[in-house]
Formats: C-alpha cells, structure tokens, sequence
C-alpha cells in the first residue's frame, strides 16, 4: 500500500511521490491481531499456523481464493514495530511520515464491498437495522429522511451512499 509506505521510515527516500487508491487507514491492527488471523487463514487452508510456509506455499490459487473472505481480506495495517513502528494517526501527529506529495483517491460507491450480501439483497429491515446500529435510534430517524430506504426493494445503494458520504465526502 501506497499509504502504508508514506507512514514507513524504511521506505523513505524510495519514493518522491505517490497516489494512494482508497487508502485503509482506519484499519490497524497490532502484530498479535495479525498473527491471530494469519492462523485462522492458515487453519481453513489445513496448515498447521501462520509459520507453515511449506504448507501455505503449496496452497493452489482457487483454494487461497476461497479462504480468502471479509473483513480480513480488507488487508489492515499492522503495528509490527518494523514496518510501521506506531499507529499511523501517532506518526502523522508526531511528524513521522515520508514528506513527499501525495494525492488519494477513491471511487464512487467505494463502500460497497462492506455490505455486500451472501443473500443476495438487502431488505428494508436489515438496511434499519445498520443504520440504527450504526447511528442510534434517535439520530437514525434524520438519516433515513436523507436516505430512504424502500420496502421490496434492494437496500444496498442506500448503505453505500450513506456510508461513502461518511467517509469520503465530509470535509
């Protein structure tokens, strides 16, 4: 990543610039939550942990591929004192970071993968329901009137809108 480079003081001087697409940089991890999912990973693949290098590199693609499911494919950074020596909101506060220009990008409907449903479409009732969860009942009333959601029809556009204008749009 793009953005895990610009926050990497062993990456500094290896770069004059960059273009970050849809940078994560709310997903952090520390070492020992990466180490944990890197054996639950391991464990669908039938290798023994983590360290089976032997096992995980004899692994074909279509079976990789098919382990390979949300959220930890979402690949968060991880605090691993060698790569990134502190979470990336520290070193941009402290002024740790690889002073090069640097543009970031994202995408219209950029997130979308989050609500993406094994069941095909997403309900009225489960659409109310992220919302509240995500906002509370009193402030989800105010959203719902900005971003209606429709019965018998499918919800996901509404959760993508909502959650995009979050992120992405907000000054």
């Amino acid at each position: 990543s793009v953005a895990l480079h610009y926050f990497s003081q062993g990456s500094a001087g290896l770069f004059h610039r960059g273009i970050a697409e849809s940078p994560s940089l709310n997903q952090i991890h520390t070492l020992e939550q990466a180490l944990e999912i890197g054996s639950a990973f391991a464990a669908k693949l039938k290798c023994s942990g983590h360290a089976d290098l032997k096992c995980l590199r004899s692994v074909d693609a279509a079976a990789l591929s098919k382990a390979f499911e949300l959220p930890d494919a979402m690949m968060p950074i991880t605090v691993d004192g060698d790569i990134l020596s502190a979470h990336i909101w520290k070193l941009a506060a402290d002024g740790h970071f690889n002073r090069v220009p640097l543009i970031i990008g994202n995408n219209v409907d950029e997130t979308g993968i989050a609500f993406m449903s094994p069941q095909g479409a997403i309900s009225a009732a489960h659409a109310q329901c992220v919302i509240k969860k995500a906002f509370g009942d009193a402030f989800s009333r105010r959203i719902m009137d900005i971003y209606p959601v429709q019965e018998g029809a499918d919800n996901l556009q509404v959760l993508i809108d909502i959650s995009s204008d979050m992120i992405y749009h907000c000054p």
